[in-house]
């Protein structure tokens, strides 16, 4: 899961080396970021991999990414709504990314 439409830079570049690893890459929209669905983590469990992901984000996939994602992992709908609330209530975030991630 990739925020591509985020990208204002080197969005080809990134699917590009994603995909040259064998990963199938699936974007994002913008609305899709916003309700939580880059939000996800891969768990691996004795039955396989699972893709634990919020109810909200669940819901804003569409048929055809969960289809791809659910070729490769079990897909786990979790409720957080009160979480997701309070995130939205801290006001916004920024979604929209230029460059290299500075740190410290």
């Amino acid at each position: 899961l990739v925020g591509l439409d985020a990208m204002t830079s080197r969005r080809d570049e990134v699917a590009s080396r994603l995909a040259e690893q064998g990963r199938e890459v699936i974007g994002l929209t913008d609305q899709q970021l916003e309700d939580f669905a880059g939000n996800a983590i891969e768990l691996h469990g004795s039955q396989g991999r699972v893709l634990a992901l919020s109810s909200r984000a669940f819901g804003t996939l569409t048929s055809a990414q969960r289809d791809v994602i659910s070729r490769s992992a079990q897909l786990l709908p979790v409720d957080v709504s009160t979480i997701e609330q309070r995130e939205r209530l801290a006001g916004p975030r920024q979604t929209h990314f230029d460059g290299p991630l500075q740190l410290g």
